[in-house]
């Protein structure tokens, strides 16, 4: 994205943007193209849980990752997504690399926010939230 804003100037004749101006282009970028998610179901990202991400991710135009505890997986891969070993109540990133794929995005997000399916008795149990977290259906009131 930041190759993209400065080639466009050069093509303006304006001169090159500094780094400073490049990196904070690149963090809102990456903001608009990951979500935050608690894990809320009782048993964390498990073999369903991921089939789940896996199909919604398939959609994808481009890859998608999840980031956990410094580690990724692929979307697509169920196996890589479990051997994330991701427990109830911790909290993944999910990770576009397209903007066209922003609403594959929001559906992966709204498949954990719901716990991918099991109810919300599991989150009780479990003590995850995602109450707070912006872009959340039930914080906005919808």
């Amino acid at each position: 994205m930041a190759i993209l804003v400065q080639q466009q100037i050069r093509w303006q004749g304006l001169p090159s943007p500094g780094p400073t101006v490049r990196a904070e282009a690149a963090k809102a970028a990456d903001r608009e193209l990951s979500r935050t998610v608690t894990v809320s179901n009782e048993l964390g990202l498990h073999a369903r849980a991921a089939s789940l991400l896996a199909r919604a991710a398939s959609e994808a135009r481009g890859p998608m990752k999840i980031l956990h505890q410094g580690r990724e997986a692929d979307c697509r891969c169920i196996l890589s997504m479990i051997a994330l070993a991701v427990g109830c109540g911790e909290r993944i990133t999910v990770a576009a690399e397209f903007p066209d794929d922003i609403p594959v995005l929001d559906r992966v997000l709204a498949l954990a926010l719901g716990g991918f399916g099991e109810g919300e008795e599991k989150e009780q149990r479990c003590g995850g939230s995602n109450r707070d977290l912006p872009g959340n259906p039930r914080r906005l009131g919808k």
